[in-house]
């Protein structure tokens, strides 16, 4: 896996996209405790990953016509100029009555990252050579485990000590020296082919129907809209379960965000030895079943036993699964579609993902307290199972095809 590192551009892409994913890290742990020890509502939990969630159905499809008309790398660093700006206004934050505050950085940060995504999906082609992308994406996802490892700990570390302040400094400090790396790097400049600003609809148009035409890609939309509700459930739902269900705290919840990244670190390391070896499909479908199940067994598992150790065993295990998922559903979407529409292909990926994200969040803030925390992230793993299956049974016969599905 290392090996792909011999890449400078890649390697100097992929350092400060593993500092900027630590303070993020450390943020979404901060957000999420601070707006509940502020008003100890499910709803209003569900307010701020909507405010978060919106920019990424109103702007993300959007954002994808862009990227492919600027220079992705350049996009990049603004992007992260502009994250790390973005985030000061936090340090103001004292009360309930600053919520609105939260709600209006995570729309500004959320609307930002819509052109950076797509940016730095759709660059990755350019950087390291197509037989390497599983590994280079493998290597992106353990970065991901890394900074899931290391963030949620410090984030929860310093909300108990002094409240927001301290992550957000670090955050934003992280989005600065990513932006640095990406000047460093070198990368073939994109040439777009544009008709100009009045052929903005036609060209976002364009991207849907790569969408359409293309099989894999729309049985990768389907498995994202799927699971994406779940996603939805749990980023709302997880940090009463680690508090109500599991009688936890701050910490707790933090533990359990860092257990999934210890899985997830082995698992990019088993990626980038023999990722190669398993078709894309295989790797997306068989992952995405056992996460399922081992979700469940996670939500279930505070019901049968007080014992907070086999949730968090449970919680290391599902991690391996998870930098499979990610890895090998970015791999296929990378190399099922040309570079000249690659933005606005991840533009309408991300945007579908926070829709149906946006679903499950709108579901778990109006129904948490009523139905109960574990029978709604039911949900969440049956998602998966479904999604699993789905894909395996439709791309079927790209399941020996290498490495690209």
């Amino acid at each position: 896996m290392l090996r792909v590192l011999r890449h400078r551009a890649f390697a100097v892409l992929w350092l400060g996209g593993l500092l900027s994913l630590v303070g993020d890290w450390m943020l979404i742990t901060g957000i999420p405790l601070v707006v509940y020890q502020l008003t100890g509502s499910t709803l209003a939990l569900g307010a701020a990953v909507a405010a978060n969630a919106l920019p990424r159905v109103l702007v993300g499809s959007v954002a994808g016509v862009f990227v492919d008309r600027w220079d992705r790398r350049r996009t990049m660093v603004v992007c992260d100029l502009l994250l790390g700006l973005g985030l000061l206004p936090l340090l103001v934050v004292r009360d309930a009555r600053d919520l609105w505050l939260i709600a209006l950085v995570l729309l500004w940060e959320s609307s930002v990252v819509r052109f950076y995504q797509p940016a730095e999906g759709a660059l990755l082609p350019r950087v390291v050579p197509d037989d390497e992308l599983i590994a280079a994406n493998a290597l992106n996802g353990f970065s991901m485990s890394v900074a899931r490892l290391a963030g949620p700990p410090l984030g929860a570390l310093l909300v108990a000590l002094g409240g927001l302040s301290g992550v957000v400094l670090v955050d934003a400090m992280s989005f600065f020296i990513a932006a640095g790396c990406v000047v460093l790097a070198r990368v073939q400049r994109h040439t777009p082919k544009s008709n100009g600003q009045h052929a903005l609809w036609r060209e976002w148009l364009d991207g849907l129907l790569a969408v359409q035409r293309n099989r894999t890609a729309r049985i990768l939309f389907a498995f994202i809209a799927i699971t994406g509700v779940g996603e939805g459930l749990i980023s709302t739902l997880f940090v009463p379960f680690a508090t109500r269900v599991m009688h936890g705290d701050e910490l707790t919840f933090g533990a359990l965000l860092s257990a999934q990244a210890i899985g997830g670190v082995a698992g990019g390391v088993l990626l980038g030895r023999f990722g190669q070896r398993v078709s894309s499909v295989r790797l997306l479908g068989g992952s995405a079943v056992v996460f399922g199940f081992l979700d469940l067994a996670i939500f279930y598992s505070p019901l049968l036993t007080s014992q907070n150790l086999v949730p968090l065993t449970l919680m290391v295990l599902v991690g391996v699964p998870s930098a499979a998922i990610i890895a090998s559903a970015m791999t296929l979407l990378q190399t099922a579609v040309g570079d000249e529409q690659r933005g606005r292909v991840f533009g309408a990926f991300f945007a579908t993902t926070a829709s149906s994200g946006l679903i499950g969040t709108a579901i778990a803030g109006a129904l948490g307290d009523v139905a109960g925390i574990v029978p709604l992230l039911t949900f969440q793993g049956l998602g998966y199972v479904v999604a699993g299956v789905l894909v395996l049974s439709a791309l079927k016969e790209a399941r020996f095809a290498g490495a690209s599905g």
